[in-house]
């Protein structure tokens, strides 16, 4: 049945109705929802069937979102380096999507169901109580585990789940089962999560406001394109955007895999794809542009072996994140031409160099460290996650046990299968296999980082070594088809419990893929809660107008950024300061930690002042600090206290 068969004319309406509601703002808020999703729809579903005109629905959807989410990353950063991101870069991308998409062949096939309609009401059923669950145990309050509020049975009823999803071969509830696997933080967390999310969210409303930012960041500019141009379609505000954008868009990555195994194969491969959930994906909990660039990376790959090798992708997961899109870069190049090797030694000095400039850049000196013996033991600590753990917990046991030799299984069969089928499968992204751990050696032996904060100085080689296991995943893939070949001939017991031992590593690697506190792992980080916002506010108040600096922690920095943005900078003599701390080694951070770790006290709010010239300097101290009892009582010695309850103390100076 045609539908659509007015496509041209229909987006043209639409997108003629949203590009004056920008301008004039005319339109009801409800209404701008209803018609900036229809576009978007429509634009998704035709591009999908521009691309990918004879597969399924849901491979149509999915390569049409992504695509859409492409062009946008790409097209909105070259507006704002060049100018800035106003409208005019938003009927830019609308553009380039109708001539992109115009005249498709618009049809819905006839959908087939490859299951019992008793197997999809009892997923549907399974899905609806696991997101109610997920819903209902949102939280304001701290909280360092999503697992410390879900039900016990929680993690059965997704072990059941997913029991129900691989039987149903359903490609949309494989899609559907991934965005279920990595939604908890972005929902449970209410508030948002972490440090980064509220900088990001933060510069996006500033750009909303300006345009431009300055200084122009090289980075993140990608994910900040794509939130923006929803947000100005749709309205949906930039806080939920930036939260549920990646757990969600994850529902893309199983039809770029079925893709991929469809070219190598020939045929239809549905149930390996659920093989894609073993991987340490934690980077897909919550959006960040690392994490949206590595999504990207896995695309390009699939995509790549349907020969679709634009380099115009590759560019725009670097205006995402640099680091994920020099490697997407050089794998395209790789794969493209035949200058192989020149690229492989650029692709592997390329980082490493950068690295090195940067921290020229901002030490004004060249640092080069001989740290090899280290930069081995880190690779040996990654590949097996810190080792073998046993607490005499069975479950636990099983599920950390899993943790620390998966990793060093995929990258062992990956290699295996890549030498294997070296004469019939590509064999680039094996090389960018290797690229990536002489890059990660390289980067994590020479490269200096002590201008960073010390928890963060390995983190860059962390995400180097990610992304090496990202260019691994083809080649897991091809070993689960091959093992599903062989284990679909045996009888009937054997499948059934090579299905349950299947379920349950999945189950096992959704556990471990978010913050955990138990007998293995303590998680520090901190979610934002409702005490945190109402400490800034209370400090905000209390100044009553006048400069003033606070010495605290990032959570309490980043409900100062939720609420007032880049509110206020201080000019010193090393460069701006912002008047809350930033953990990244700057020198409001480093004199908090001095004074909860170092005992120095009111010597460093005195120096933080004379540093940015602040006429008052608070200091917020949140009561889940290590000694909370002694360094308060320390300080209100010399201190006034404004405010004190079971959270936190905020003393003034």
């Amino acid at each position: 049945m045609l539908l659509l068969q007015h496509y041209t004319k229909i987006y043209l309406i639409l997108a003629t109705l949203m590009l004056i509601s920008l301008k004039v703002d005319y339109l009801p808020n409800n209404l701008l929802h209803i018609l900036g999703f229809i576009l978007i729809i429509i634009a998704i579903f035709a591009y999908g069937y521009k691309k990918a005109p004879q597969e399924e629905i849901y491979i149509k959807f999915s390569l049409g979102l992504f695509f859409v989410l492409a062009i946008s990353a790409f097209i909105g950063p070259i507006f704002f380096y060049l100018w800035k991101f106003t409208n005019f870069a938003i009927i830019s991308i609308l553009l380039i999507l109708f001539i992109n998409t115009k005249n498709p062949n618009f049809y819905f096939n006839k959908i087939k169901i490859n299951l019992s309609h008793i197997l999809l009401l009892i997923y549907i059923i399974l899905f609806t109580l696991l997101i109610y669950i997920i819903f209902t145990t949102q939280s304001t309050d701290n909280i360092i585990s999503v697992w410390d509020l879900l039900p016990k049975y929680f993690i059965f009823l997704f072990l059941l789940a997913t029991i129900i999803a691989i039987i149903s071969k359903n490609k949309w509830l494989i899609g559907i089962h991934f965005i279920l696997f990595f939604c908890l933080s972005s929902i449970i967390y209410k508030l948002g999560f972490g440090f980064d999310q509220f900088i990001h969210e933060a510069t996006q409303k500033y750009i909303i406001n300006n345009g431009t930012i300055t200084p122009k960041p090289l980075q993140y500019i990608g994910l900040y394109s794509i939130n923006i141009f929803i947000y100005k379609l749709t309205g949906i505000p930039i806080n939920i955007l930036n939260g549920y954008l990646l757990p969600f868009i994850t529902f893309i990555i199983p039809a770029g895999a079925m893709l991929m195994l469809k070219k190598i194969t020939k045929k239809e491969n549905i149930l390996p794809v659920f093989g894609l959930l073993l991987l340490p994906f934690s980077y897909f909990i919550v959006t960040t542009p690392q994490g949206l660039a590595n999504l990207f990376l896995i695309m390009i790959i699939f995509l790549s072996f349907t020969d679709f090798k634009k380099i115009w992708l590759a560019i725009a997961t670097f205006f995402i994140h640099p680091i994920t899109g020099i490697f997407a870069i050089f794998y395209l190049l790789i794969d493209r031409t035949k200058y192989k090797k020149i690229f492989i030694i650029l692709g592997i000095l390329t980082l490493p160099t950068a690295f090195i400039l940067l921290s020229y850049k901002i030490t004004g000196k060249i640092i080069l460290n001989t740290n090899f013996i280290q930069a081995m033991q880190q690779y040996y600590n990654l590949i097996f996650n810190n080792g073998i753990k046993q607490n005499y917990n069975l479950w636990l046991d099983i599920f950390y046990l899993f943790k620390s030799l998966i990793i060093p299984i995929i990258i062992l069969i990956s290699i295996t299968i890549a030498y294997i089928k070296r004469n019939t499968i590509k064999t680039t992204p094996i090389l960018m296999f290797f690229l990536t751990i002489f890059s990660f050696i390289i980067t994590a032996s020479v490269a200096d980082f002590s201008y960073l904060i010390t928890y963060e100085q390995q983190n860059f080689s962390i995400r180097i070594f990610e992304i090496s296991i990202i260019f691994l995943i083809p080649y897991f893939l091809i070993s689960l088809q091959l093992l599903y070949n062989k284990i679909k001939k045996e009888p009937i017991a054997f499948r059934l419990i090579s299905l349950i031992f299947f379920s349950l590593l999945i189950t096992a690697n959704f556990y471990l893929t978010y913050p955990r506190h138990d007998n293995y792992e303590n998680f520090k980080g901190k979610n934002l809660s409702l005490y945190m916002l109402d400490a800034v506010e209370k400090i905000k108040n209390n100044a009553n107008g006048e400069d003033y600096i606070v010495l605290t922690d990032q959570s309490i920095s980043s409900a100062a950024l939720k609420i007032d943005g880049f509110k206020k900078y201080y000019n010193t003599k090393n460069g701006p300061v912002f008047y809350y701390p930033i953990p990244t080694g700057e020198i409001l951070y480093q004199k908090f930690l001095d004074i909860v770790y170092n005992k120095s006290g009111i010597t460093a709010l005195n120096e933080a002042k004379n540093i940015t010239g602040a006429d008052i300097a608070y200091i917020a101290l949140p009561s889940y600090w290590e000694n909370y009892k002694k360094i308060k009582e320390d300080l209100k010695t010399n201190m006034k206290t404004i405010f004190e309850d079971d959270n936190i103390i905020i003393l003034r100076l």
